[in-house]
């Protein structure tokens, strides 16, 4: 009886003890997988945050090459537009001249 209650009670104290310890080692890898859930999340913000400034540096990029692209597409056209001007000076030149020449051979006739 008494030895027996004392080692009853012994026994759940045993085991008060071993459901402590279980909640304990619970409560450390909770606290582990947490941190490394943490980190998770840091290295993506991380990583959003220079996606972001990448896409944006991207973007810059873009509309700096799309001025460019409109910057050249002007100078093409204007040099069009001279090279057709030359195109009919040297027209009208070849006509003067010929002209000219068919009116001297006409005087030397």
């Amino acid at each position: 009886s008494t030895q027996e209650g004392i080692m009853q009670t012994n026994l759940q104290t045993q085991n008060v003890k071993n459901s402590l310890m279980t909640s304990l080692n619970d409560i450390f890898d909770t606290k582990c997988h947490l941190g490394i859930e943490q980190k998770k999340s840091k290295t993506l913000l991380d990583e959003t945050k220079l996606l972001t400034t990448q896409a944006s540096d991207m973007k810059n990029e873009i509309v700096k090459l799309r001025d460019e692209v409109q910057n050249l597409e002007k100078q093409l056209s204007s040099t069009e537009h001279k090279l057709k001007e030359n195109s009919v000076s040297a027209n009208n030149y070849e006509l003067e001249t010929a002209k000219l020449m068919a009116e001297i051979i006409e005087e030397e006739a």
